[in-house]
């Protein structure tokens, strides 16, 4: 067994196994790209864009929440939030929502 202090000589034991035998160690394997920065009108653009999808869709998406609250209310005794009461230090009770 060789100790983890001499790495040069597990390296070499690694090295003598053939390729298929071993899989490809993360070592062995290049560092990935980095990504291109944007720069720019293009950059502006996409930025813009993004804003504005998602603006539009909370907004459309944020009608049918009141209308989700009211049918849970219609269809449940309970409440429209899940409530629980639990006991914490010295068994003191106090509500978590």
């Amino acid at each position: 067994m060789t100790p983890i202090d001499d790495s040069s000589q597990l390296r070499d034991r690694i090295r003598a196994l053939p390729d298929h035998e071993l899989p490809r160690l993360f070592t062995d394997m290049p560092p990935p790209p980095r990504p291109a920065r944007s720069r720019g009108l293009y950059a502006f653009l996409r930025r813009a864009f993004d804003i504005v999808v998602s603006t539009v869709a909370l907004a459309l998406f944020g009608l049918f929440l009141p209308l989700i609250a009211l049918a849970i209310r219609i269809d449940s005794r309970g409440p429209v939030f899940y409530t629980q009461s639990r006991i914490g230090q010295n068994r003191r009770r106090h509500e978590h929502d």
